[in-house]
C-alpha cells in the first residue's frame, strides 16, 4: 500500500470513528466535510449547545461539549511582555489566567473581552491564528506566543471578528480600577470589551485588573 493510500484510509477511519462517537452521544456534526482529526469541528450536542471539539481529543475520551462539561470559554485576551505578545481564551472574568501570565512576565493587558456567547471566543482565537499563518508569522514558542511586532495584526484580526459578533460591545472608560466582568457592566450588552491597557493583581476582594490612566 502506498503512503498516500494509507493516509487516505486513515482519514476515512478517523472520520467514521468520530461520527460514530457523535451518534453515541446524541450529537450532530455541522461541518459539510471532514477537516482532519486535529482540527476543531462544529458540533451541536444532545442538549443543543454549539461547540467545536477536536476529533482527536474526542477519540481519546474527551467529551464533545465544553458547556455540558462545565468548561465554557467565554473570554478572549491579549497580553504582552518581554517583546512577546500572547493571546488566548479563558473563562469568567479572566483575572486568574491573567495573573498566571503576569507571573511569567506578561504584565500588560492589551485586550480583554468577557462574557462572549457561544463559540465566539474560540472563533476569534482561530481567526487570529489564521491571520498570522496567512501573514507567514511563526510563534516564538507554543502556538499563541508571537513576537511583539505581530501585535497590530493580532488586534486587527481579533477586533474584526469580535466586532462582527457584537457591534454593541461596551468599553470600560474613566475607571482607575475595575473588577473585570463585574463592575461597569451594562446588562443590556451581551459582553464587555476593554479597550484600555492595564495589569492584573490581587486586590482585597480577589483578582482584579488595574487600568492604566
Amino acid at each position: 500500500m502506498s503512503p498516500a493510500m494509507y493516509i487516505r484510509r486513515w482519514h476515512v477511519y478517523q472520520e467514521a470513528k468520530f461520527r460514530a462517537r457523535l451518534a453515541e452521544l446524541g450529537a450532530t456534526l455541522l461541518e459539510s466535510e471532514w477537516l482532519g482529526s486535529a482540527t476543531p469541528h462544529r458540533v451541536r450536542c444532545a442538549q443543543r449547545h454549539l461547540s467545536r471539539p477536536t476529533p482527536g481529543n474526542v477519540g481519546q475520551g474527551h467529551g464533545v461539549c465544553r458547556f455540558c462539561a462545565g468548561t465554557e470559554w467565554d473570554a478572549f485576551y491579549v497580553v504582552t511582555g518581554g517583546g512577546v505578545v500572547k493571546f488566548g481564551i479563558t473563562a469568567g472574568d479572566g483575572c486568574h489566567r491573567l495573573l498566571i501570565h503576569a507571573g511569567q512576565g506578561y504584565t500588560e493587558v492589551v485586550r480583554l473581552v468577557t462574557g462572549l456567547p457561544g463559540t465566539v471566543a474560540l472563533d476569534a482565537e482561530n481567526a487570529v491564528k489564521s491571520a498570522l499563518a496567512l501573514a507567514g508569522e511563526k510563534p516564538v514558542r507554543g502556538r499563541e506566543y508571537f513576537d511583539a511586532s505581530c501585535l497590530a495584526l493580532i488586534l486587527d484580526a481579533a477586533d474584526s471578528w469580535l466586532g462582527s459578533a457584537d457591534k454593541r460591545a461596551k468599553p470600560i472608560e474613566n475607571a482607575a480600577v475595575a473588577t473585570v466582568g463585574l463592575q461597569d457592566r451594562d446588562p443590556a450588552k451581551s459582553f464587555m470589551r476593554s479597550e484600555v491597557r492595564g495589569r492584573p493583581e490581587y486586590g482585597r476582594n480577589g483578582p482584579r485588573l488595574v487600568l492604566d490612566r
